[in-house]
C-alpha cells in the first residue's frame, strides 16, 4: 500500500530513530502519546495501523523496534 505506515519494527525503529534525531537537533522536547499499543481501536481507527504504534505491545513487553534504538 503506496503512501500507508505499515507497522513493522524496522519502520518503528527508523521513526523513532529520526525524531529522536530531529528533536535533539532542534532542542525541541518530545511527549510520546501512545506508549502501548492499542489492540481495540483496530476497527474505530480510519488507517488500520495506529493501534500498532506503540513503543511496548498492549502486554507491557517493549517491542524490537524501539528497543534497539533505547537499549
Amino acid at each position: 500500500m503506496s503512501g500507508l505506515a505499515v507497522a513493522t519494527p524496522e519502520n518503528q525503529e527508523r521513526h523513532l530513530t529520526e525524531v529522536l534525531a530531529w528533536s535533539e537537533h532542534e532542542d525541541v522536547g518530545l511527549a510520546r502519546f501512545a506508549a502501548f499499543d492499542e489492540p481495540w481501536k483496530d476497527d474505530t481507527e480510519w488507517d488500520g495501523v495506529s493501534s500498532h504504534w506503540g513503543l511496548f505491545d498492549s502486554g507491557g513487553v517493549l517491542k524490537p523496534g524501539p528497543a534497539a534504538v533505547l537499549d
